[in-house]
C-alpha cells in the first residue's frame, strides 16, 4: 500500500521535473530562513542511473566518488540497486543529529524493511513493527513507570484542597473562554 502510494507519487512528480526549482519556490512561496532550504529538508535519493565505463577518443572513463563535507539537507537517504540488492547511506547534518540519533534511524529503517518482506500484501504500513524489543520495553514500560502512592483513605476533595494550600499562586481551573 505505501510503496504503491510512493510510485504513484514519484511517477506524477516526474512528469513536472523538468520545472526549474526556483520556479518551484516562487510558486509556493514558503517561509524563508537561511537555516534550511526552502521547500524540504529531508531528501530521498534514488540512484538507478547506471555507472557504467565512458571512452572517449582514447580515454578510459569512469566515474569518481565526491564525499561531501557539508550535507546539503537535514537528512538524505540515498539508495542505489547493486548486485547483490539494495545500498544505502544516510548523510546528515551533524549540527542537528548525533550519530546515535542517526544510527537509530538506521535501524528503525532496516526493521521496517525486514517487516515488509515478511509482511503479506495487504498489510498496512501502520501495522509494521520498526521498534526492537529494548526500545519497546524503554517507551511502554520504563518511561510509562508514573504512578505515585498517596493515601486511598483520603476523598478527592480534600486531596484537591491540600494542593490548592500548598500552592496558592498556581492556576487552578482554565476554561475557553477566560
Amino acid at each position: 500500500q505505501l510503496l504503491a502510494q510512493a510510485k504513484d507519487t514519484v511517477v506524477s512528480a516526474q512528469a513536472h521535473q523538468d520545472l526549474p526549482f526556483e520556479q518551484v519556490v516562487d510558486i509556493v512561496k514558503p517561509d524563508r530562513s537561511l537555516s534550511h532550504t526552502p521547500l524540504f529538508q529531508a531528501a530521498l535519493a534514488w540512484q538507478n542511473t547506471p555507472n557504467g565505463e565512458l571512452a572517449l577518443g582514447g580515454l578510459d572513463l569512469s566515474p569518481l566518488e565526491i564525499g561531501h563535507h557539508t550535507a546539503q539537507f537535514d537528512l538524505t537517504l540515498t539508495l542505489q540497486p547493486t548486485q547483490e540488492g539494495i545500498a544505502g547511506s544516510l548523510e546528515y547534518a551533524t549540527v542537528l543529529f548525533d550519530p546515535a540519533t542517526v544510527a537509530r534511524f538506521i535501524g528503525y529503517w532496516t526493521r521496517l524493511l525486514e517487516a515488509m518482506v515478511e509482511a503479506s500484501a495487504d498489510t498496512r504500513i501502520d501495522q509494521l513493527d520498526i521498534l526492537d524489543t529494548e526500545e519497546r520495553h524503554q517507551l511502554l514500560d520504563d518511561w510509562n513507570a508514573t504512578a505515585h502512592g498517596y493515601d486511598k483513605r483520603r476523598s478527592i476533595h480534600s486531596l484537591i484542597e491540600a494542593q490548592a494550600d500548598a500552592h496558592p499562586e498556581a492556576l487552578a481551573l482554565m476554561s475557553a473562554e477566560e
